[in-house]
């Protein structure tokens, strides 16, 4: 699985990298203590976006949306 580092830049009301929206405001989005917050594109998301938004419509026919993935963080001289 590819994971896009950095921010999309989508929501479920606009299209973002990929010309693709998002389960949820990627600008929004932050990742626990000691996690990084990564992205991936999936036509099955573990959190559907929102009923009645343009994200879910994409969705429904089939589109691939953006979805957050949490990883853990690297600690410099630790393995």
């Amino acid at each position: 699985m590819a994971l896009f580092i950095g921010n999309p830049k989508a929501s479920e009301h606009q299209r973002g990298a990929h010309d693709l929206f998002a389960c949820c405001d990627t600008s929004k989005m932050r990742a626990p203590a000691g996690m990084a917050t990564r992205w991936r594109k999936t036509q099955r998301p573990c959190t559907s976006p929102l009923m009645d938004t343009p994200a879910w419509n994409a969705w429904c026919k089939g589109e691939e949306v953006w979805e957050p993935v949490f990883v853990l963080k690297m600690v410099k001289g630790k393995a």
